[in-house]
C-alpha cells in the first residue's frame, strides 16, 4: 500500500497526528541521548538473536526504521507497519540511504486493522517501544496478529510497563499524584506533548501474557527493560554514563527472573511463540 505523501502540518490528537509531527525529531532521542541509544542497541540485540538470515519479518509501528534497517541489514526482509505517514516517509528515505530499499517494504496502515499485511505469513513479528499501548484493544490486536505469524514463529514486543518506578516516582515528585496512579493501574489515559495528545494504557506484566495466551501465544521469554538502566531524562547524570549502563543491563538479564523485578522497569519485553491448541 502506498502511502501517502509527507504532510507538513498534520491535525487531530491521534496517534498519527502526534506521530506526525513527532517524526522529524523522533531519531534524536536515540541518536544524541546516550539513554536512548543504550536502549535501542540493547532491543536490536535482542531482535538480532530471534532473527535469522533470510527470515520475513513485520515491524509493526516502525517509527523511522531504525530496527528494520538493522534487521535487513542482519540478511532479513521486512515489512514495515505505521498509522503514520511522516515516519513511513522518512523510514524509506533512510532505507534507500543505507542501501537495504530492496529489503524493506512499507504500509501505511493502523495495526488494529484486520487487513494489516493482507494474506502475508511471516516468520517473526515484533513491535518496540510501546507501540502496542496504543491500542484500545489489546486482545484483538494479538489474535490479528497471530493469524500472521508461521507455525513456529515468534512475536518480541517491547511494552510499557504499570510498574515504572522511574516514571511514577518522578510523577509523584512533580505533583501528579493522579497520572502516576492511574499508569499503576493501568488504566487509560491521555499523553500530551507539544506535538499533540493521544490516548495510552500501560500494560502489568501478567495482564500482557494472559492476554498473549488467550490469543494462542505461548511464553518464550519476558525480562524487564529499563528497571536499572535509567529514562532518557537522566541522560546527563552518572546514570547515563556508558559504564553505569552496561553494568545495569548486565545486572537487569541476570536478574529478571526475581519476582521483584521481572515485573519492574520502565518496559518489558516479551518473547511469544505460535502455537496450536490441542484439540
Amino acid at each position: 500500500m502506498e502511502c501517502p505523501q509527507k504532510r507538513e502540518t498534520p491535525t487531530g490528537s491521534s496517534p498519527a497526528g502526534m506521530f506526525d509531527r513527532f517524526a522529524p525529531e523522533y531519531d534524536e532521542g536515540f541518536h544524541t541521548n546516550r539513554v536512548g541509544t543504550f536502549m535501542r542497541q540493547v532491543w536490536g540485540s535482542i531482535l538480532e538473536t530471534h532473527a535469522r538470515p533470510g527470515d520475513r519479518l513485520l515491524d509493526v509501528g516502525c517509527g523511522t526504521g531504525e530496527d528494520a534497517i538493522r534487521l535487513a541489514g542482519h540478511g532479513c526482509q521486512v515489512h514495515c507497519v505505521d498509522i503514520s505517514p511522516n515516519m513511513i516517509s522518512i523510514a524509506r528515505e533512510k532505507a534507500a540511504h543505507a542501501g537495504v530499499g530492496p529489503a524493506v517494504t512499507f504500509e501505511c496502515s493502523s495495526f488494529e486493522d484486520p487487513s494489516l499485511a493482507s494474506k502475508s505469513l511471516f516468520d517473526g513479528v515484533y513491535s518496540g517501544f510501546g507501540s502496542l499501548n496504543f491500542t484500545a484493544d489489546l486482545a484483538n490486536v494479538l489474535a490479528n496478529l497471530r493469524q500472521k505469524v508461521r507455525e513456529h514463529g515468534w512475536l518480541i514486543a517491547m511494552v510499557s510497563n504499570t510498574a515504572s518506578h522511574w516514571d511514577i516516582l518522578t510523577r509523584l515528585l512533580t505533583g501528579k499524584p493522579g497520572w502516576a496512579f492511574d499508569r499503576i493501574r493501568g488504566v487509560p489515559t491521555e499523553i500530551t506533548s507539544q506535538h499533540g495528545s493521544s490516548g495510552i494504557r500501560f500494560f502489568s506484566r501478567r495482564f500482557f501474557l494472559d492476554t498473549a495466551d488467550e490469543a494462542g501465544f505461548s511464553v518464550l521469554f519476558s525480562r524487564p527493560l529499563g528497571c536499572l538502566i535509567p529514562p532518557a531524562y537522566l541522560a546527563e547524570t552518572p546514570l547515563g554514563s556508558s559504564i553505569w549502563l552496561r553494568m545495569a543491563d548486565r545486572i537487569e538479564r541476570i536478574t529478571h527472573k526475581l519476582p521483584v523485578l521481572r515485573s519492574s522497569g520502565d518496559f518489558l519485553v516479551v518473547g511469544l511463540g505460535r502455537h496450536t491448541p490441542e484439540p
